[in-house]
């Protein structure tokens, strides 16, 4: 390896390139336009520390001073203050914004952040129920934890590398971990996506990219004119590959997977051509160069700042966005000369130590009391349920109200019902003595269970609902539908064409939204070729944000107003194609916003007081009944039919 790290002079287009990498990330999360791709600066900058550490330790090793004292110990004091800063200056804000039970999320995410395990917490909370990402302070957290996990173990694989014999040992070793991680993790992001983007093993291949660079430093690009145009295509064609993979890339790809390669990839090339001149002040000029030294603490302090800009101002404006951009800057740039560069080196620096891991005991020290200060607190966050005593006593209800507990409520009837049998098709069975409907939707149709269990109490009814997969012929042209639903919803639909001749009523109802009328209305037609009477249930108000810690953030103002402000669909308007398709076909279309918002405005709460509804569109278990009972009263002969 001797000639594969030829020293740590410094580059200044390494910086540029970490500008590049931090503010795609950043114009991302802000949903600036052009940006839809933004989030592959996280595998910028995981090529990066790929090749910047193994650089480091390849040096050291030829130069027989490598120390893994010394090594862990430049990474606490690189990495630690400026996270730990940011997590607790979170759940201070947290504090003032966050209702109990996203707190504690917070509390939770904090002390997993801590513990470099981010990334498997962020994991294990991914599915259909999760809490939308903007209710998440640290949830950026996870790549930090990706980076620190491969601290621990690339020290060992670097230096098991560096005996590996020929010249061209290390590169062939790197190849064959490179390869491996790749194919792996193309099949992972097939199988499971989510573990594919937030695990370390799954993200190797992307750091060995980093690290496969360093052996080729000991290249230099010669004078020749054939060369210094090979070189400046490599430099703006690894540009060109980094900027296409932010502008074209989205959320809907199946990412890493073989599709991660473009960035990362264009990031080697990048490093390769080690910014040729007069082409060096692209990456190299002053501004740059600044953001690329503060953007450790920049990828920190933004997110946090987003989100607590959106719970203290509501949704993102050109204003608010600016404002929070601005604010983000502002901190890191405070973070980086105040707590950053300060604690980067101990007393005296680097080069004064007699050893190479003095001091190390005493940073461990200082770390430990600090961390245990910010996990203690978190805990006590944790333990306490997030504090609803903060809020005044008419609020208190809602505030102690958390998305799992709301689930577990209002789905506790289709368990009783369906069992623990995910697999079943549809629940229940035919009662020839009885009224049957069968109901079919998707994870709405739970609230259309608890409401025609009031609504028709005499009746039996079947169940064929899922989440996550709506009752659509095609389920291919719906954006959102979990994996998994097109051979289910196969078999759904064949299920409910042969009970068809036994049921009294269909009731249909699926998330509305204007991007699937198209395929709900070839449904209802379909449906209506059953020849059954069929129920088709609207929409209700659909919000941005989850109305119960609307709520609970508004106490003291007017909430009506609040509510309106955040509501995603005011007027309804998909209820009125449904309203006009159904009377088409003879059904009957079921109107729940007659109920919630008689009067333009909806209400959140029942006469009796109860939330209707506490995330952006489902019922409660106590609005789904209300709006049973007021089903039973508006369509008697519907769900309430009398002998003939």
């Amino acid at each position: 390896m001797s000639d594969a790290s030829k020293g740590l002079a410094y580059r200044f287009d390494i910086d540029g390139l970490r500008a590049i990498a931090v503010l795609a990330v950043v114009f991302y999360h802000a949903h600036i336009p052009g940006f839809a791709g933004g989030y592959v600066g996280v595998d910028v900058f995981f090529v990066l520390s790929g090749y910047l550490i193994s650089q480091r330790i390849w040096q050291a090793r030829d130069t027989g001073g490598f120390s893994f004292a010394d090594f862990y110990h430049r990474r606490i004091r690189r990495l630690f203050p400026a996270m730990l800063s940011t997590v607790a200056l979170s759940l201070l804000a947290g504090w003032v914004w966050m209702t109990p039970d996203r707190l504690v999320s917070l509390a939770q995410s904090a002390m997993a952040s801590i513990l470099s395990l981010a990334n498997v917490y962020f994991y294990a909370e991914a599915g259909y129920w999760e809490a939308a990402s903007w209710t998440k302070p640290l949830l950026h957290m996870w790549s930090l934890a990706v980076e620190e996990q491969f601290y621990l173990v690339w020290p060992f694989i670097a230096l098991a590398l560096a005996r590996l014999p020929g010249r061209h040992g290390v590169l062939i070793g790197l190849g064959v971990i490179g390869v491996i991680s790749l194919g792996v993790t193309i099949m992972a992001t097939g199988l499971d996506q989510s573990a594919a983007f937030y695990l370390s093993p799954f993200r190797i291949y992307e750091f060995v990219i980093g690290a496969a660079c360093v052996c080729f430093d000991r290249m230099s690009w010669s004078t020749q004119l054939r060369h210094q145009i090979a070189r400046q295509a490599l430099f703006w064609g690894g540009l060109a590959g980094i900027a296409l993979s932010v502008v074209l890339f989205h959320d809907r790809m199946a990412f890493p997977g073989v599709l991660a390669l473009v960035p990362t990839l264009a990031t080697a090339a990048v490093i390769l051509a080690r910014a040729p001149a007069p082409f060096s002040p692209v990456l190299a000029n002053p501004v740059a160069r600044y953001l690329g030294l503060i953007s450790y603490s920049l990828y920190l302090v933004h997110w946090p700042v987003l989100v607590f800009t959106q719970m203290a101002l509501g949704p993102l404006t050109v204003m608010t966005t600016g404002l929070a951009l601005g604010l983000s800057l502002a901190l890191a740039a405070l973070q980086y000369h105040l707590v950053e560069t300060p604690l980067r080196r101990p007393p005296g620096g680097w080069s004064a130590r007699t050893s190479p891991g003095e001091g190390l005991p005493r940073t461990l020290i200082a770390a430990g009391v600090a961390a245990s200060c910010v996990m203690a607190s978190a805990g006590w966050i944790w333990g306490m349920g997030g504090f609803a005593g903060r809020y005044a006593d008419d609020v208190q209800a809602v505030a102690v109200m958390t998305r799992q507990s709301v689930n577990l409520e209002r789905n506790q009837p289709l368990r009783d019902m369906c069992g623990e049998d995910r697999d079943v098709i549809v629940c229940g069975e035919i009662d020839p003595q009885r009224y049957n409907i069968l109901i079919v939707g998707d994870s709405f149709g739970v609230d259309a269970l608890n409401a025609v269990a009031v609504a028709a109490q005499q009746a039996n009814i079947l169940f064929a609902g899922r989440q996550g997969c709506p009752f659509v012929l095609d389920v291919t042209t719906i954006t959102h539908a979990l994996e998994y639903c097109s051979t289910y919803n196969e078999e759904r639909l064949a299920r409910t064409a042969e009970l068809a001749p036994q049921i009294d009523l269909i009731v249909y109802i699926n998330r509305l939204s204007s991007s699937r009328m198209e395929a709900q209305l070839e449904t209802m037609t379909w449906l209506a070729q059953l020849e059954r009477p069929v129920a088709v249930m609207g929409s209700g108000p659909r919000y941005r944000q989850d109305v119960g810690p609307l709520i609970v953030q508004s106490a003291g103002e007017d909430v009506l107003t609040t509510l309106e402000s955040y509501q995603a669909n005011p007027g309804l308007p998909e209820d009125v194609d449904l309203a006009v398709h159904a009377e088409t076909l003879g059904q009957v279309h079921i109107r729940r916003g007659d109920l919630m918002c008689p009067s333009g405005r909806c209400e959140p709460f029942t006469p009796e007081g109860e939330l209707r509804q506490w995330d952006t569109s489902h019922l409660t278990l106590a609005g789904a009944r209300e709006l049973g009972e007021w089903m039973r009263e508006t369509y008697p002969d519907l769900f309430d039919p009398q002998p003939q």
